[in-house]
């Protein structure tokens, strides 16, 4: 009778830590994973002597009508961006390293692709980036009328000056 209870509690012990041990969750998804649309982009100069196109106030970077992106759980991310001409879209791989998210397209559409994560929750993405432009010197003043690209060229030669923008995206889970 003793060796039967013992049996009984060694099937009983076996099946309780089992099921115990069958209560893993899985491999966690990355919070990142899913779709998100552009809710605003703050701007500012790297340089201060271009703070006047720093901005807080804006819902697009590129004059897009729309933002939207989707990072995938096998790694993999499409982006959209509406204008009213036409729709830019993107596709590759994400991969994220500490608070870095680089995004490694197929196809170079020479939108921004690497961010520092500032905030990932369940409702919000905030990413911030870098990217450059070219602008016209303070000191520039057009005297004529711009006839040809390569008169366009030669201004951006003696007057260009590349820029950095920091620029802050907001994402909302859409």
């Amino acid at each position: 009778m003793k060796k039967n209870l013992l049996i009984y509690l060694m099937v009983a012990g076996g099946a309780f830590f089992l099921q115990a041990c069958g209560d893993d969750d899985g491999p966690s998804v990355n919070p990142i994973v899913g779709e998100w649309e552009l809710e605003s982009v703050e701007i500012e100069a790297a340089n201060p002597e271009f703070s006047d196109v720093n901005s807080n106030d804006r819902d697009n970077l590129y004059r897009e009508s729309s933002y939207k992106i989707e990072f995938n759980m096998d790694n993999t991310y499409e982006r959209e961006l509406s204008f009213f001409d036409g729709d830019v879209e993107e596709e590759g791989d994400w991969e994220i390293e500490g608070d870095e998210l680089e995004l490694d397209p197929e196809d170079n559409t020479a939108l921004i692709t690497d961010f520092e994560i500032l905030e990932v929750t369940e409702d919000d993405l905030r990413i911030k980036g870098e990217t450059d432009f070219f602008t016209l010197l303070p000191n520039f003043v057009q005297q004529d009328t711009i006839t040809s690209q390569a008169v366009s060229d030669s201004l951006f030669d003696i007057y260009g000056q590349r820029q950095t923008l920091i620029v802050t995206f907001t994402f909302e889970r859409d």
